[in-house]
């Protein structure tokens, strides 16, 4: 498989676009780089926005500044007023099966969401679900958009209004299956060939020990009732 991942590399590099440094799930929300996302991370951030707004550490959308939209990414994953919630980042997320190990069955389960359309996943968190709303709202707008408000620009009509939160809030409205975009692996908010060639590039065992069961995924939970439907999810 050494081919198949340079290959893969290659496709990955040559695919990055504009806001690609914007918020990326769960591993850009781990601000202390320690694995998780607890209170430490919501800390870091709640501070640089008082204190150190310039910080690149904690500006989780990358639009240069640490404002509101990064507190509600890192809320997304955990929440001080959600008993002190915290989630294990997963190490492998083209692991759709939660066996610690990609293959034929995460093929399998890609090749049947290719195609979807996950623009609406602004957090790229990997579910389309009412924190997305609330990041929506923080961007609101008019006139020049970073690259990472423009994400939220969902009808493409250059700002960030009352449209592009009717047409959230129809993607939120939908059942879980098709609000489900954890495969959306190079997070640019499509579910494509650059995501098969992203999980040809990790074929094999997951790197490190399997998550402790309870971490593993929940694909009937929505994070509407506070659960999390991604690979290495918890509580």
């Amino acid at each position: 498989m050494k081919t198949v991942s340079l290959i893969g590399t290659i496709l990955l590099f040559a695919s990055w676009a504009p806001g690609a440094g914007a918020a990326d799930g769960c591993r850009a929300a781990d601000v202390s780089g320690d694995g998780t996302v607890d209170a430490t991370d919501v800390a870091i951030v709640v501070d640089a926005i008082l204190f150190d707004p310039e910080s690149p550490r904690a500006d989780l959308d990358g639009d240069g500044s640490v404002a509101d939209p990064d507190r509600v990414i890192v809320e997304r994953y955990a929440d001080l007023e959600l008993d002190s919630r915290s989630v294990l980042c997963p190490a492998c997320p083209a692991d759709s099966s939660g066996n610690h190990s990609v293959g034929p069955e995460d093929l399998l389960d890609l090749e049947a969401v290719r195609g979807r359309d996950c623009s609406a996943d602004l957090n790229r968190d990997g579910v389309i679900c009412p924190r997305d709303v609330e990041l929506l709202a923080a961007y609101l707008g008019p006139a020049t958009l970073s690259a990472a408000a423009a994400r939220a620009d969902l009808d493409g009509d250059g700002d960030v209004d009352g449209d592009d939160q009717d047409l959230l809030e129809l993607q939120t409205s939908q059942q879980i299956d098709l609000r489900d975009c954890r495969l959306d692996l190079n997070r640019d908010g499509r579910i494509d060939s650059v995501d098969v060639w992203s999980l040809l590039a990790a074929w094999g065992p997951c790197p490190g020990p399997p998550p402790p069961l309870a971490a593993r995924p929940n694909l009937e939970a929505t994070c509407d009732e506070g659960k999390d439907p991604r690979p290495g999810a918890g509580s």
